[in-house]
């Protein structure tokens, strides 16, 4: 599992690892993770956090898993939806992607704070979602 302050070298940059969020019972590690910049490294600001998640021991079920999630990201644009930034995703092998991350509260954490949700906020979502199938 990735470690906060973990270092991710990727092709398109440096990345240090700012929150880990979990491993999934197929192997999929996600991470919030923040690119460095310049010969110092420093992270950026906040605001520019990224959610990285990996497979690092193969395995088809979870690499069947990411790569279903990267193909719909990549194919379904909306504004709501988070944009890849890099992917690299093959077979037999460490696969990843880097996404935006979508500032808010998740609806885990909505639940688990226990926050009523209006019934039109909630078929607006519906509503959504079913745009995107």
């Amino acid at each position: 599992m990735l470690q906060v302050n973990e270092i991710i070298q990727t092709r398109q940059g440096t990345y240090k690892c700012v929150e880990s969020l979990g491993t999934s019972k197929i192997g999929i590690e996600t991470a919030v993770i923040s690119k460095l910049s310049g010969r110092w490294r420093f992270p950026f600001c906040n605001g520019n956090l990224k959610i990285l998640k990996q497979l690092k021991t193969y395995n088809q079920e979870g690499f069947s898993a990411l790569k279903r999630e990267c193909d719909i990201l990549n194919l379904a644009h909306h504004k709501r939806l988070p944009k890849i930034i890099e992917e690299d995703v093959q077979e037999n092998q460490v696969s990843f992607y880097i996404r935006e991350r979508i500032a808010g509260k998740t609806l885990s954490e909505l639940i688990e704070l226990k926050t009523e949700v209006a019934s039109s906020t909630i078929i607006d979502w519906l509503t959504q979602s079913c745009k995107l199938l």
